[in-house]
């Protein structure tokens, strides 16, 4: 069960995780946990100590996750309701670098300092079910602060999303898939979007929800990194 811990000391703070481990998982000092800090690095450590507010571990080995060519992340016009939190959760298990909540002409979600925070554990807790040891950055983000290459999802482009990442040379320049709002893009945004050289791509011939289009772009894009990550292996 991997877990933050302090860069200076092996100890857990975090009141929830403490919960977890004495009353959920009901551990007990000499048992062995897997834990995680935000450096990409994971860790074996036992449990020396367990006190009220924090518990003291002894770290018996580390390994450190091997970083990518490039990093892929999602750039969404978040829906309102609990969707938001599917998105997090699933983007998370995908391996999104980063989550951007994108700020457009016809967003409808304004997320506060309380939502960011709750999105934060729910992106912590789905690194710890799948086994990553490095958790998403989530931020708010404009159209224009956000660089590297931009993969659009619109509705009228002829350009499977599939078809055009077989033909595009992939570099070492980070991506990041836009998904907008559930009313669309407006038409400045497309213009926006094209002086910045931006790749209009379709997710097929069907109307999906903002958080489909999410799952399906970050799908697609963690595949063909995969490929890639195997391709360069076999070179080597």
């Amino acid at each position: 069960m991997p877990n933050f811990i302090d860069n200076n000391l092996p100890t857990i703070a975090d009141k929830l995780q403490i919960h977890k481990i004495k009353n959920v998982l009901r551990l007990q000092k000499g048992d062995r946990i897997q834990i995680f800090d935000q450096n990409s690095k994971e860790y074996t450590a036992k449990i020396d100590q367990i006190k009220e507010n924090s518990i003291i571990l002894n770290v018996l080995n580390q390994r450190e996750e091997r970083s990518s060519r490039y990093k892929i992340n999602l750039a969404v016009a978040f829906p309102k309701g609990k969707r938001g939190d599917w998105i997090i959760e699933k983007s998370t298990e995908l391996g999104v670098d980063s989550i951007f909540i994108l700020e457009t002409e016809r967003s409808i979600m304004n997320p506060g300092k309380g939502r960011i925070n709750k999105w934060k554990q729910i992106a912590t807790s789905a690194a710890e079910q799948c086994g990553r040891v490095t958790v998403p950055n989530i931020e708010r983000k404009l159209i224009e602060q956000i660089e590297g290459v931009k993969i659009v999802a619109v509705t009228d482009s002829k350009e499977h999303i599939n078809k055009k990442l077989e033909e595009m040379q992939m570099n070492d320049r980070d991506i990041t898939f836009f998904v907008g709002p559930e009313g669309d893009w407006t038409e400045q945004e497309i213009i926006q979007f094209k002086d910045s050289e931006a790749i209009l791509v379709s997710l097929g011939d069907k109307i999906l929800r903002v958080e489909t289009a999410s799952i399906v772009g970050i799908y697609s894009l963690g595949i063909q990194r995969q490929y890639l990550k195997q391709f360069s292996q076999t070179k080597t």
